[in-house]
């Protein structure tokens, strides 16, 4: 029986609660709730570490449905992560449920329709997905957002977006339920089962060593930029037979590197040795037989579960990207906002009260603040702010209640800046936090001379990271894929056409 909506609205989990979440078109998998990000729960898939965004319908309690959930499953991967979150119950003695005996039951499975047989949990539009231009799970890459101002508050389109969810859910439950086929799960790959790595991985790592290259000193200086390493790694390779082997990734383990430099060069030997295996296994000069210890064993994924498995990684980066710029866009307006609240010639401390709530919300990073200094310096301004009570005119009362809203704002603006204190990373030997945030800032700003504006729009990592380089690749492979399936208008004006040109130019230069 199908969920009612008074069930759907029960559902409140908690940071480490353990669970099983459920993607549209894969089996439910032992989890563990990391946190929320609007109406989604983000979570931690037992056996493999990766993550993803769940609603709160896909997510079960571990022990009312372990019976139910884990009936038939005979995955080596699926028993790993069931061990893993047993062990992790019983050192917490609780899967954290507190839920009544008949809520957080799952619901039937269904068929699917064609359009859930491509989609995950999180809202992506399809046309954005493409498996060619997908980068590695490891990376959580962004993409561009709009930030040019406060032209409207972020919570008030937050608002508008959840009053449109709840009416799609109603229009949902409206509708005839499926006829139920339990099989139709079993039969395809979950997500954290396969560590793949694709083809585009192995080239945008050649290209970020021959970047690292170009300025080994300060790569030798910079510890390993975050990545991941699996052992269980592989790359899908199609046999001429027409089925799909797995090659390991790596051929010793554990990894160990000194820099980032010595990482990079072997990210780009592994590759290249990778596109080269590649290459002998297409033409039969290696095969399983002749040499069993270069493939994976038991792997049977077909080209339609490979696409699958990369795309659900590449709508997980997508909407990662898009949280992360919806954080950084909401900073930038809400800096605005409390500014035109609090002007010289009239101020609402009462509003600029709400706003600043907000920021203190926001899940901010080192980056954002680098780019938007300015937000840095007005929180600062306001740990001191008084108003311009001698101009205004007011009344005893409207005196006191004013000083009363201006202290709270006093403190709140501390609280906000304290916050800024624990992003950001000062130099060395920097005791002023003001004065060493400056030196970040210019520092970044040289680092970012070789970039244009538009990259510098939708930088989310340092200017010479791996994760900023290949950011960098995925968005120019977006923007030549635009631009194939642009419409030219008849009347396009050739200046522009030359600066369009000009734009691509540069960025394949790079």
């Amino acid at each position: 029986m199908r969920q009612t909506d008074a069930m759907k609205r029960t559902r409140h989990f908690k940071d480490g609660d353990k669970v099983f979440a459920k993607i549209k078109g894969y089996p439910a998998w032992p989890a563990v709730i990391l946190g929320k990000s609007g109406k989604k729960f983000n979570v931690q898939f037992y056996g493999t570490g990766e993550t993803g965004f769940i609603k709160p319908e896909d997510i079960f309690y571990y022990l009312k449905n372990k019976e139910q959930l884990t009936k038939g499953s005979k995955k080596k991967e699926f028993k790993d992560a069931v061990e893993q979150i047993e062990k992790a119950i019983a050192a917490d003695g609780t899967d954290g449920d507190d839920s009544t005996p008949d809520e957080n039951v799952p619901a039937a499975k269904r068929k699917r329709s064609n359009s859930e047989k491509s989609s995950d949990s999180v809202p992506v539009k399809k046309n954005n997905i493409s498996a060619k231009n997908l980068e590695s799970e490891e990376e959580s890459n962004m993409s561009e957002s709009t930030v040019d101002g406060p032209s409207e508050m972020k919570v008030e389109k937050d608002a508008d977006r959840e009053e449109k969810d709840d009416n799609e859910e109603k229009d949902d439950e409206g509708a005839k339920e499926p006829e139920a086929n339990p099989a139709a799960d079993e039969d395809l790959p979950f997500l954290p089962n396969a560590r793949i790595v694709s083809e585009l991985n192995l080239k945008n790592w050649i290209i970020y060593a021959d970047s690292v290259k170009e300025n080994p000193e300060l790569y030798k200086a910079r510890p390993v930029d975050k990545r991941q390493y699996f052992e269980n790694q592989i790359v899908p390779i199609l046999l001429p037979t027409g089925k799909y082997a797995g090659v390991k990734l790596h051929k010793t383990w554990p990894l160990n590197f000194a820099n980032e430099y010595d990482c990079a060069m072997y990210d780009s030997d592994t590759a290249s040795r990778i596109l080269l295996l590649k290459d002998s296994i297409m033409s039969e000069e290696v095969t399983m037989e002749s040499d069993p210890d270069v493939f994976a064993d038991d792997f049977h994924m077909t080209a339609n579960e490979i696409f699958r498995d990369t795309e659900m990684k590449l709508i997980n980066n997508k909407y990662r990207r898009v949280e992360r710029l919806r954080s950084e866009s909401s900073l930038v307006e809400l800096d605005a906002k409390i500014k035109n609240c609090l002007g010289l010639s009239k101020a609402d401390p009462q509003k600029a009260m709400e706003f600043m709530n907000t920021m203190f919300k926001i899940n901010m990073d080192e980056i954002m603040l680098k780019k938007h200094s300015h937000v840095v310096e007005m929180i600062r301004r306001l740990r001191k702010y008084i108003g311009n009570t001698e101009e205004w005119n007011l009344s005893p009362e409207e005196l006191t209640r004013f000083n009363q809203d201006a202290q709270v704002i006093r403190t709140k603006a501390d609280m906000i800046y304290k916050k800024f204190k624990s992003v950001v990373q000062l130099p060395p030997g920097c005791i002023n936090f003001w004065d060493g945030f400056n030196e970040v800032v210019k520092k970044f700003r040289e680092d970012c001379v070789h970039l244009n504006n538009r990259e510098v729009f939708v930088l989310c990592a340092e200017p010479y990271s791996r994760q900023a380089i290949i950011d960098r690749l995925e968005q120019e492979e977006e923007l030549q894929e635009a631009d194939i399936h642009r419409p030219v208008e008849p009347d396009t004006d050739k200046e522009n056409l030359s600066e369009v040109a000009n734009l691509k130019s540069g960025l394949n230069a790079e």
